[in-house]
């Protein structure tokens, strides 16, 4: 299976990114007729900003046992694909705190994720030597998600 992006003008769908999974594809005609294989490579989700786009990748069935999903990211200028398990995540590369994986975006094409305490607390306990900044110390157990954004 082919997975194409399309861009809606007033007078037609313009394709904007084409997946091409090769031979790790699964062939739109056998979809709701076949079984997904442990091979098979399926875009879950796209995030499209004006510089990157940001996507999921299922590798196998979501129910499977074998079943993995990855995280990628596409530069569109230089057209450089960059892909790594999901639950790695996107490591902040300015100061090295938790990976997080990008819900959505904004209009400036910034990507904006989402952490939650026990996301935070559970890193932690992961990684016990990283200085906890101080923003941190001041956060109820019970505090509102926090947003993580990068720009571009």
């Amino acid at each position: 299976m082919c997975d194409t992006v399309y861009r809606l003008t007033p007078s037609a769908a313009v394709p904007e990114l084409i997946f091409d999974m090769g031979r790790h594809s699964f062939p739109i005609n056998d979809l709701n007729r076949k079984d997904i294989k442990s091979d098979n490579l399926i875009v879950t989700d796209v995030n499209v900003t004006p510089k990157k786009a940001v996507f999921g990748v299922s590798r196998g069935w979501i129910g499977d046992e074998d079943h993995t999903l990855y995280i990628g990211t596409y530069d569109r200028q230089t057209g450089e694909t960059r892909i790594a398990l999901a639950s790695d995540g996107i490591t902040d590369d300015l100061g090295g705190f938790i990976p997080f994986a990008p819900a959505f975006s904004n209009p400036k094409g910034d990507l904006i994720g989402v952490l939650t305490t026990d996301d935070i607390e559970e890193w932690y306990g992961e990684n016990p030597d990283f200085p906890r900044p101080e923003w941190l110390n001041t956060l109820p157990d019970d505090s509102n998600p926090i947003l993580v954004i990068v720009s571009e």
